[in-house]
């Protein structure tokens, strides 16, 4: 973006419109790593949309670029995201393995619209929001929002007016004030000055109000403030100092990736948070569904506040929260976990291989009874991997005492988390701050010791029992893999 590009036209394994009105469309372009020619059907599952084309063919190391086209007529204009997938399916062979893409699109009130706002009248210990972010101090802070981004400079009007609180009295009046959004700004904040009083008095309202808008037209054109009475009973009173207890987020409240203390967090997102991220991918942990703690957890791909699945690009995002890599960001997204092929940790292996070509791999190994088995998992990179996540399922009646250790030649700070239970299922889950491979490298990701007990080991395959299988960017983004087992 800083040089002029549009992160808009990545092709990218996920697709996301914050503002999608009325129709919206992406464009993915898809490689087959095939030796033979194949043909496919395409869809769009849970959204009103078409693929174009929705069967197509592509010859043996061809691309083909699909158009995805969303039609949100009868989506509620709200600023909320609504979720479905694309799902590709091959025309022979097994029809239940599939490319599923998902897919999120809102649709913004009309306009420009401002937002209700509220502020504790004492000052600088008060708890101040608008909508759900913090405000600034002895002020109430109303954001107002286009709900797209203009080519024009976009001016809006706004004033204040008294409800229950009084101006000159209770807040400082704002009269005619423009606002004014240059080309592809799309939010701009108006702070109202509080007065405050020692007074013991009702919560009081005030209004800040749209009169006027160019080149735009007015949604919501009305913001309630509201000044909640923070003052003590009987007017002014002997303040006595008493610890101020840390704000706890309420069920629903909260930011992506503040995950640590369980089960609210603590209203900020370091490095406590990122080893509950691991624990939660890994299995060690399960968020609770109760309050909002699944939705915190779930914070990848962040365009769409998640994809309803614990994997292993949500800690890369909790690593890009916990280092100011992104900004803190309220808590959105599915609120428990979505089943079904929307997750791409769940691609199956044949269309992997179909469309992109990067491989994790078990290596070959041979067992013998009271003897260890070393089975070694590798990785085939494209470059840009930055963490992967798999269950790595076994014969517990055939080997035992499992031990995992990271390979040789990660980078410097690769961290490993496992979770080894005794019915066969090891997670594995290892996450870096660089890509853990350069492109087209070829590395040892882990090696995993066991006690042989018998002649066979039986079969080694991956899974997503405990930990789900995936690989993520830097960027928090899901990347599709070919799975490959002996």
């Amino acid at each position: 973006p800083a040089t002029g590009g549009d992160p808009a036209t990545l092709n990218l394994p996920s697709m996301a419109r914050r503002a999608c009105a009325g129709q919206c469309q992406f464009t993915r372009t898809f490689r087959s790593t095939l030796s033979q020619a194949k043909t496919w059907d395409a869809s769009v599952e849970t959204l009103n949309g078409t693929v174009t084309p929705s069967t197509f063919t592509v010859p043996a190391g061809g691309t083909r670029t699909l158009t995805i086209t969303i039609d949100t007529t009868g989506i509620p204009a709200n600023s909320q995201f609504n979720f479905g997938r694309v799902e590709i399916r091959p025309v022979t062979g097994p029809t239940d393995r599939l490319l599923s893409l998902p897919v999120a699109v809102a649709v913004p009130p009309s306009g420009v619209s401002v937002g209700d706002a509220t502020v504790n009248e004492g000052g600088p210990t008060g708890q101040r929001t608008f909508g759900d972010q913090p405000s600034g101090e002895d002020t109430v802070d109303f954001l107002i929002s286009l709900a797209a981004p203009s080519s024009q400079t976009v001016t809006v009007r706004v004033s204040t007016n008294g409800i229950t609180a009084t101006e000159g009295g209770d807040f400082t009046a704002v009269d005619d004030l423009d606002v004014v959004f240059s080309p592809g700004t799309v939010t701009r904040t108006v702070s109202v000055p509080l007065i405050e009083d020692p007074l013991d008095e009702p919560n009081e309202t005030f209004s800040l109000d749209i009169t006027n808008a160019i080149n735009t037209t007015i949604g919501d054109g009305q913001g309630i403030g509201t000044i909640i009475d923070d003052d003590p009973e009987g007017g002014t009173a002997t303040p006595t100092a008493t610890p101020t207890a840390t704000p706890t987020p309420t069920p629903g409240a909260g930011f992506e990736s503040d995950i640590a203390p369980r089960p609210n967090g603590d209203g900020q997102t370091i490095s406590n948070d990122v080893v509950q991220a691991r624990r939660f991918v890994s299995g060690l942990d399960t968020p609770s569904t109760a309050t909002s703690e699944f939705q915190r957890s779930d914070s990848a791909p962040r365009a769409t506040f998640g994809d309803g699945g614990l994997n292993s690009a949500d800690v890369i995002q909790a690593r890009r929260y916990a280092s100011g890599l992104d900004p803190q960001t309220a808590a959105g997204g599915p609120t428990a976990p979505v089943a079904g092929p929307g997750l791409v940790s769940e691609f199956l292996d044949g269309v992997y291989a179909f469309f992109f070509g990067r491989e994790i791999r078990v290596g070959l190994v041979d067992a013998h009874a009271g003897e260890s088995v070393t089975v070694p998992i590798e990785l085939f990179a494209n470059g840009d991997e930055t963490a992967i996540g798999f269950t790595l399922e076994y014969d517990a009646a055939k080997l035992g005492q499992p031990v995992v250790e990271l390979g040789e030649g990660l980078p410097e700070g690769s961290v490993l988390t496992t979770n080894v239970g005794g019915d066969g299922k090891i997670a594995i889950l290892i996450d870096s701050a660089t890509p853990l491979a350069p492109p087209n490298g070829v590395i040892r990701l882990a090696t995993i010791t066991f006690i042989g007990r018998v002649e066979d080991h039986g079969p080694i395959s991956f899974g997503s029992s405990t930990a789900l299988q995936s690989v993520s960017d830097g960027f928090g983004n899901n990347l599709a893999v070919r799975w490959v087992e002996p």
